[in-house]
């Protein structure tokens, strides 16, 4: 751009110093020319500028959402994990709690089969028996009717040992 107006400058130069009217013309034409090719570069970098513009604002924006994008992502990440965390922490503690379930039914039935083994006679206070009248009851055989039996030194001895039973504890 910058080499096709200093081009155009030394054809005007060259135009005005000639003597020749159509040369002076072939210069002014070709500084024309010049000209319009540093508009038309001028607009073509006009527009690579744009573009080049536009693509930093694209690229901006797309660094923005790559960063928002792993942001979530770092998030959702953290997320699931503290969802797995928390499932495994409440199945842990479901399984204590079973496990701690199991051993209380466990232990009531070691208490059960310990109760059952035990003698288990029901103590039942009964009252100490009465004493009662001994009654002894002689029998003899007595051949003749016409006399009478004696008995009274054996009624005597019985007696006697019923005394020393009595006393004797």
């Amino acid at each position: 751009m910058a080499k096709a107006r200093v081009e155009a400058a030394r054809k005007r130069k060259s135009a005005g110093s000639t003597s020749s009217v159509s040369t002076a013309q072939t210069y002014l034409r070709g500084a024309e020319a010049e000209d319009k090719k540093a508009a038309t570069a001028a607009g073509k970098l006009a527009d690579v500028s744009d573009k080049i513009a536009r693509n930093g604002a694209d690229q901006t924006s797309k660094l923005a959402s790559l960063a928002s994008a792993e942001k979530s992502e770092r998030e959702a990440l953290a997320r699931a994990e503290d969802q797995r965390h928390r499932r495994q922490k409440t199945e842990r503690d479901a399984a204590e709690r079973k496990a701690d379930r199991q051993r209380k039914v466990e232990k009531d039935h070691v208490r059960e089969m310990a109760r059952l083994s035990r003698a288990s006679v029901p103590h039942v206070h009964l009252r100490p028996p009465e004493p009662e009248k001994l009654r002894v009851l002689y029998l003899t055989a007595n051949p003749s009717i016409d006399r009478a039996l004696r008995t009274e030194a054996e009624v005597n001895n019985v007696l006697a040992a019923l005394r020393g039973a009595k006393f004797r504890d």
